[in-house]
């Protein structure tokens, strides 16, 4: 009733939605809410991995506040702290020199794994190591799907970016230029407030994202 009265009295502020580019906008839509679905996710898991690290081992966290770096992970899958200890420096250097983390040394890492650290029974530790690595093998998988989703939603940009046949830029490549504006966000954009930003309609732009893109 609301929306019926609403389009009887406000009639000129309604618009008719256009189809242009419908195919290449849903395509974006589609791959844009997977990867918001697997950041949440990604998220989530980081979190149960942080929580538990914190049951038995927590001063990893030091590393690693987030629990969510690949090289972290690596770390955690070594096993509970007494095998932690055992592994040789070279084995450190290796891993840390594979995932480039120049941060931390394995000075940095040897020492902090021989710092006192609650006592935990074995069993229990055990347990909860297994847990790690469990929820280790999901953010695993969530980041192989999350690089795939973003070289997809890179794929499409790509398509959405050629020329228009006046020869005048795209829509895609005056959002790329601007400072601030990466692959995620132009993505974003266009699928939230593409119809705007193909009519140049300056007043909706602001209205939807609070920034109108210009070519200078």
């Amino acid at each position: 009733f609301v929306l019926a009265r609403a389009l009887f009295t406000d009639a000129e502020v309604f618009r008719r939605v256009s189809s242009t580019h419908q195919g290449e906008t849903e395509a974006l839509r589609v791959v844009n809410r997977l990867l918001e679905q697997l950041d949440d996710e990604h998220r989530v898991l980081a979190n149960q991995l942080r929580a538990g690290l914190l049951r038995y081992i927590p001063g990893l966290l030091v590393l690693c506040e987030g629990a969510d770096e690949l090289w972290f992970w690596a770390l955690v899958e070594k096993g509970p702290l007494e095998a932690l200890r055992k592994v040789r420096a070279t084995t450190w250097a290796k891993l840390l020199k594979l995932h480039r983390k120049r941060s931390v040394t394995v000075d940095m890492l040897t020492g902090l794994l021989a710092q006192p650290h609650p006592q935990v029974p074995e069993v229990v530790s055990q347990n909860h190591a297994l847990a790690a690595l469990l929820i280790i093998k999901r953010l695993r998988l969530v980041e192989q799907q999350r690089k795939m989703m973003e070289k997809k939603q890179k794929l499409l940009l790509l398509e959405m970016s050629a020329r228009r046949e006046d020869g005048k830029p795209s829509d895609v490549e005056i959002l790329l230029s601007m400072p601030g504006i990466a692959e995620k966000t132009a993505a974003i954009f266009l699928v939230e407030a593409g119809e705007a930003l193909r009519a140049c309609d300056l007043q909706t732009l602001r209205a939807v994202s609070g920034v109108a893109p210009v070519t200078k």
